[in-house]
């Protein structure tokens, strides 16, 4: 069973950063108001602490849900962006070293269960879009998460 102890505080980190920054990114990329952002990571929110139907089990999912659930929160960027485009490459930079990390410490499917996961996450939070704005995010999002 894949948990918090299998990883040095900064890998877990790492990997407990990641729901927030995908949600983060796809919020950043519909160049939504306050109101709309925060309606977005209220749907993210609610998919990070309860399963999604059909949602594959995951050992490190559910560690990671049960950490966020248990008030555990990942530590802040050392640094903060200037402006969006550096808070878009640094949202997708760090998603992409979950996929470095999870690729070198946990089992292939674990790993993909994981990252699926994040896409499904940020999938739901674009699906709060209305239907006529465009917002392609996802598939950036897909491609740093390499799926």
């Amino acid at each position: 069973m894949i948990n918090q102890d299998d990883f040095t505080n900064e890998e877990w980190h790492t990997i407990l950063q990641a729901p927030a920054f995908t949600m983060l990114y796809v919020i950043q990329a519909s160049n939504c108001g306050p109101i709309a952002a925060y309606q977005k990571m209220l749907v993210g929110m609610r998919i990070l602490t309860q399963p999604l139907a059909g949602e594959q089990d995951s050992d490190l999912v559910y560690a990671v849900r049960s950490a966020i659930c248990a008030g555990q929160a990942p530590n802040q960027p050392d640094a903060l962006p200037k402006d969006l485009a550096e808070a878009h490459q640094m949202t997708l930079e760090r998603c992409q070293a979950v996929v470095d990390l999870l690729g070198q410490r946990v089992p292939d499917h674990e790993a993909t269960v994981y990252l699926n996961w994040l896409l499904a996450l940020g999938r739901a939070v674009a699906a709060t879009e209305p239907p006529h704005v465009e917002n392609d995010s996802l598939g950036f999002l897909a491609t740093a998460l390499a799926l």
